[in-house]
């Protein structure tokens, strides 16, 4: 299952990426009325866009846990490096995530919500005198 999510998540962008040009409000708006009303038949059909808004929070949340795990686990030195550039890219995917094109009222919440879960892991690992010194 897990060696075969990279390929899926790489076949449902490319899905997207054909599926954003009708949903642009430019295009959409040029639409001939019976195209417009395809268009949201088709999405107000079922559960689609609630599906869709489900597996994002699916993936939202597991990068949050990647963040934690991250944040709780010591790695060595070998780890750091290979560590430091996975919480950078999850942390922009997050980014990207929590963006819209309609601007959040709290822009910060990002940011405070990922300090928030930096801080709990911190309080859980707390590095003993020893521990800090061999890491020295």
């Amino acid at each position: 299952m897990i060696p075969n999510t990279s390929d899926r998540v790489a076949r449902a962008t490319i899905e997207l990426r054909s599926l954003s040009s009708e949903l642009r409000w430019t295009t959409f708006k040029n639409s001939s009325p019976a195209e417009q009303n395809q268009i949201l038949n088709d999405l107000m059909n079922g559960e689609l866009v609630e599906d869709l808004r489900t597996t994002l929070d699916h993936l939202r949340h597991f990068l949050w846990c990647y963040i934690e795990l991250a944040a709780a686990t010591n790695g060595t030195d070998a780890d750091y490096k290979l560590q430091s550039t996975r919480l950078q890219r999850v942390t922009d995917m997050l980014r990207l995530l929590h963006g819209s094109a309609c601007p959040s009222e709290v822009p910060a919440a990002f940011l405070e919500r990922l300090t928030e879960s930096v801080d709990r892991q911190m309080v859980v690992y707390q590095p003993t005198e020893t521990e800090l010194r061999r890491a020295a």
